[in-house]
């Protein structure tokens, strides 16, 4: 008899980042388990695996709950008082971070579990390529969707730009609304390659040419280019949150900002130019490539737990 998962979505709002998780599942997931996606809870499925809580008034067990967002975050949308509760109903609340684990313990809940997102192995490969191997400059990369209300670090961005050499650095920009952060790079002398709408092979592509990822966000469950330049073997310079405090090591596989930009500018980026400080980076992160999950992985570590749901229930029945 096939395990059968409904994905209850809770609202029409259509999600690309969504779609392609559920995707993941489907293509990843054993034989015997099955995935119906739906807005409400559908009748007959053996687990429903709730990706926007706050909008239900309560949920169906046996379930599973994912977070996907930053436990942290400003948004009213996103206050953690909406979530509490439907977490606390969940069989599995399962965190993508250590940091979304830790508070949800402070908060009492326990029922947790850390599935960290995955990458696509068919697709990113580890960049073996010396550092400045395109153009003689240091190549930062960008790779996320440029949101004016600047969680995704906008205004860091900016004031660091103003700071850093067009002689010795240039950029790689990959996202929604990119070409707006592109114009301001090329009014202050900045080469750099923008693509606002790259199929996912371009952005694989992407880690082969960059020497370091820049991730300024505010708020992150993921992201999702965590794992990836973990894989492609690409330092990250991060503000520590989400996925990339637990995946990267500061001063192994990338350096942890402190987001304020005249610091970080004097002691992570303008060492960058002179010292050896960027191939020890690059070394720390071929060596710490592995640390990374696949989505295969990812996908079998979720099933994991919808097997031990179904385990539970059989058990407390005596079966």
């Amino acid at each position: 008899m096939p395990i059968t998962i409904n994905h209850v979505m809770s609202t029409e709002q259509k999600s690309k980042i969504f779609d392609d998780i559920l995707n993941y599942f489907t293509k990843h997931s054993p034989t015997d388990i099955q995935h119906y996606e739906s807005v409400r809870p559908l009748e007959g499925t053996l687990i429903r695996h709730y990706h926007r809580p706050q909008v239900e008034k309560s949920l169906i067990a046996p379930c599973v709950v994912t977070v996907h967002h930053d436990l942290e975050e400003s948004d009213d949308w996103l206050s953690i008082d909406k979530f509490l509760p439907r977490y606390r109903e969940a069989n599995i609340v399962i965190c993508l971070n250590t940091i979304q684990k830790d508070i949800l313990a402070s908060h009492d809940i326990y029922n947790t579990v850390v599935i960290p997102h995955g990458y696509n192995s068919r697709l990113i490969k580890p960049n073996l390529n010396s550092p400045r191997h395109r153009n003689g400059k240091i190549q930062i990369g960008i790779i996320s969707r440029r949101y004016p209300r600047k969680v995704k670090g906008e205004a860091y961005i900016l004031e660091l730009l103003k700071r850093l050499d067009p002689e010795h650095f240039s950029f790689v920009l990959i996202g929604g609304d990119r070409l707006i952060t592109s114009k301001y790079l090329q009014k202050m002398g900045f080469e750099s390659t923008c693509f606002e709408n790259a199929p996912y092979s371009v952005i694989a592509d992407a880690y082969q040419t960059i020497d370091l990822l820049l991730m300024t966000s505010r708020y992150e469950g993921g992201p999702a280019n965590i794992p990836e330049a973990v894989a492609a073997a690409v330092p990250i310079y991060c503000n520590p949150i989400g996925m990339a405090k637990d995946f990267v090591l500061h001063d192994v596989n990338g350096r942890h900002l402190s987001m304020d930009v005249d610091f970080d500018f004097k002691s992570h980026f303008k060492p960058l130019i002179d010292s050896e400080l960027l191939n020890n980076l690059k070394n720390g992160a071929i060596n710490n490539k592995n640390m990374a999950i696949t989505w295969q992985n990812s996908i079998d570590l979720n099933c994991n737990e919808y097997k031990s749901i179904i385990k539970q229930i059989m058990n407390a029945f005596g079966e």
